[in-house]
Order: structure tokens, then C-alpha cells, then sequence
């Protein structure tokens, strides 16, 4: 019981006391419902923009690849992933087939950010919109001028009793092995009519079909032998099914060299196709982690011989495959071409006055009449380019590698080369 007294001072601090607000539990709960919606709102903008910045890179995908520092493998037996990457894109254009330009801009264009180090497969729009095969200029270029010299005459009689035929001869590789330079020489011959791009029909495009094939021929008159060069058939393992499959007496030549030449020539291109970039040869020959050959790398692949040799033999007779001397192609044509010649069936052509030694460009270059006038044609700038420096201990080291393999090909052809 409380006193008056006390009775007193409670009531007097109950009338002080001011006196809870009705509305202050409403008020809460609509701060806690605005906090909730501010709360949604603001992930509805963040899923936005993130599916609005999703659209963006998915509308130009980019792709950034660069080879590390430290090493090309990351275990002694298996490459890195950029290292596979690396080989795949370096394949790609080992057949010289330049995708089109609107393909490109859906799979490889892109900017590179401002600082960043230019990334491996960045290539400039421009640059991809007017790229062309060097070579097929170098030919559109003389075509021009063998045009302008030729009378209506000559015109005319070209022009009758021609059609596009399947070729009667394929130059099948090696890449890197002098086979551009072989189709130029039989290109000037009066009997050859060559296809200036390689068609890639028995490794790319062999689902379109032989018509298709035949449609992309250049036009043959009566007499005249008809060429194709695609350099990825040797490697390509269904080719020489195929070919046979279309045509049984089918003459082939392949070109090789020295294995090793032809591997630092294959990464001398390689590096040719990436100005400004820095590569080290010693790290895509040499694995190293182990110190020994990295057969992974398809350069090397490519320069063992016998492999692609003894596919080609299971479906043609050696007598119907010419190997040209590659090396010899470079530093004697002439007595290379006319085997050629004799192999293809074709009456006596090439002279000294025909391939000679250009001193200013340092290799062999072609003169052939038309219209009565010579006109001069060489080879591409990209030929006779200069190669990287190797090691001596890296080239002692492959080509000690390769010898057991080019003994194989040497039994397999009844032939030998000087590759010591």
C-alpha cells in the first residue's frame, strides 16, 4: 500500500509523462515497408543493368590470349591451355584461309583495353576487312598485265573451248616447304592452269560436295592440265581416301626440305602474323620442364615426314607421287622444275631466260613471254623473310630428333636427302 505522500508523487510524474503517440506503431511499419521497397527497386536497377551489360558482351565477345613468361607447359607431358590455344589459332592459319569479314566481327573483333598488352588474336578491323593472300595479288597483279598485252585475237582464243575441270595434279604440302613458290613456276607454263587460293576441299569443305569443287576450278582449254595446292592435305589423315576416291591416277607432288629448316620457317611465319609481339622459339620447340623436343607443337609434328608419307602410300604407288627437293627448290629451281615438268607430262619449257636469279630481291624469280614482251613476276614479300636466331644447341637437339624419323622416310621413298 502506498502512503499519501507517495500516492502524491506518482501521480504527479504520471501527468508529466508525455503520453505515447497512437500513430508511432503505423509510422514504423510504413518506414519498414518504404525501406523494403527501396531495397527491391534497387536490385530490380542492379539485374538491369547487369542484363543490359550482359547483351553488350555477348553482342562483341573478346578474346585475350597471351603466352606466359614462365613456361609453356604447366607439367612436363601436357601443354598449358594457352599453349593448345596458341597452336590451334596458329593451325587455323596455317591453311592461309582468312574467314570473312562479318564472321570475324561476331567471333575475334574486339578493343583491346587502353595499357593492356595486344592480345594474340586482336587483329585491326581494317586489317581483316582488306586482308588478302599476298600471293593471289601478286597473281592478280600479273593476270592485269598479261591482259593488257594479249591482242583481241589472243583474247578470243583463249576464251574458246574452255571449262573448269577437277584438277589432274594437287601440290599436298609440306607447308613451309617451298610449295608457293613451286606453283608460281608451274603457273607460267602455256600446259598449267593453276587455282590461285587453296581450296581446302578434302580437310574443310568436303561436305559441299565435287560439284562445288569443280565450280571453283579455274578455266582449262584442251591440253591444258589443271592444279590445285592445299599444303594441309599431307597432314590431313581422310585426304588421300578422298582423293583417290575422286580420281585414281591423280598425280601428286610434295615438297619437302630439311625437317628443321622447315619448323623455324613455320615459326618465322608464325611471327610474321604477330608484329609486335614477342615468341621464343626455344619455348615452343623445347619443353621446359623436361629439356626434351616438344612433340606437341605441330610445326614439329608436321616435319615428321614419314608419317603423312606412309597414310598417302596405303592408297597411291610411289610412281604416282613426285617429292620435290625443297632445299634444291630454293637454291637450284631450275633442274627441280623441269623434274616436275617430265613428272606432269608437259613438253620443255623453262630455260635460263625463264627463271633467273634476282641479286636485289636474293632468290629466283620468272620471266615468260606474252605478246611478245617479258614480263617479270617474283615471288611475295613474305618470301625470303628473315628467320629468327636458334640456338645451336636447340637445332643440334631437333635434329637429332629427327633422324630417326627421316631414315623411316628415306627407306619408305627409296631415296635420301642431304638433312644432316
Amino acid at each position: 500500500m502506498l502512503d499519501a505522500h507517495q500516492q502524491t508523487q506518482f501521480m504527479s510524474k504520471a501527468e508529466t509523462t508525455p503520453r505515447r503517440s497512437p500513430c508511432s506503431r503505423t509510422r514504423c511499419v510504413y518506414n519498414i515497408r518504404t525501406l523494403q521497397a527501396s531495397i527491391v527497386i534497387a536490385c530490380a536497377i542492379v539485374f538491369a543493368l547487369c542484363v543490359w551489360m550482359f547483351k553488350i558482351k555477348d553482342s562483341t565477345p573478346s578474346f585475350s590470349l597471351s603466352l606466359p613468361m614462365d613456361g609453356i607447359f604447366s607439367s612436363p607431358n601436357r601443354p598449358s591451355e594457352d599453349f593448345v590455344r596458341a597452336r590451334k589459332w596458329e593451325e587455323s592459319w596455317a591453311s592461309k584461309t582468312a574467314p570473312s569479314h562479318e564472321r570475324i566481327s561476331k567471333t575475334r573483333r574486339h578493343k583491346s583495353s587502353k595499357g593492356s598488352k595486344k592480345s594474340l588474336l586482336v587483329r585491326d578491323d581494317k586489317r581483316f576487312k582488306n586482308r588478302k593472300d599476298e600471293s593471289s595479288e601478286k597473281f592478280a597483279e600479273q593476270e592485269k598485265i598479261t591482259k593488257s598485252l594479249m591482242t583481241k585475237d589472243d583474247t578470243s582464243r583463249i576464251e574458246q573451248g574452255r571449262s573448269k575441270k577437277f584438277p589432274g595434279a594437287i601440290i599436298i604440302g609440306a607447308r613451309k616447304a617451298g610449295t608457293r613458290a613451286l606453283l608460281e613456276y608451274l603457273n607460267i607454263h602455256p600446259q598449267v592452269v593453276v587455282s590461285h587460293k587453296e581450296m581446302h576441299f578434302f580437310d574443310l569443305y568436303y561436305q559441299k560436295g565435287m560439284e562445288w569443287y569443280r565450280s571453283k576450278m579455274p578455266l582449262s582449254g584442251p591440253g591444258q592440265l589443271t592444279m590445285e595446292k592445299t599444303p594441309k592435305y599431307l597432314i590431313t589423315e581422310r585426304a588421300p581416301a578422298m582423293i583417290h576416291s575422286m580420281n585414281s591416277s591423280v598425280r601428286l607432288v610434295l615438297t619437302l626440305r630439311h625437317p628443321v629448316n622447315r619448323v623455324i620457317s613455320d615459326f618465322a611465319q608464325m611471327l610474321d602474323n604477330h608484329l609486335g609481339e614477342t615468341f621464343n622459339f626455344t619455348r615452343f620447340a623445347i619443353n621446359p620442364k623436361s629439356g626434351t623436343v616438344n612433340t606437341k607443337y605441330q610445326a614439329i609434328y608436321v616435319s615428321t615426314y614419314h608419317i603423312h608419307v606412309a597414310r598417302w602410300l596405303e592408297f597411291f604407288p610411289l610412281k604416282q607421287i613426285h617429292i620435290v627437293d625443297g632445299d634444291r627448290l630454293i637454291s637450284e629451281p631450275l633442274d627441280e622444275i623441269r623434274k616436275v615438268e617430265t613428272f606432269l607430262g608437259l613438253s620443255p619449257f623453262y630455260t635460263e631466260d625463264v627463271i633467273y636469279f634476282n641479286a636485289t630481291r636474293g632468290f629466283y624469280c620468272m620471266r615468260h613471254e606474252v605478246g611478245g614482251v617479258n614480263v617479270p613476276s617474283c615471288l611475295g614479300d613474305s618470301k625470303g623473310r628473315d628467320h629468327p636466331r636458334v640456338n645451336s644447341w636447340v637445332r643440334d637437339k631437333l635434329t637429332e630428333y629427327f633422324y630417326p624419323h627421316n631414315e623411316k622416310l628415306f627407306r619408305m621413298i627409296n631415296r635420301r636427302f642431304d638433312w644432316s
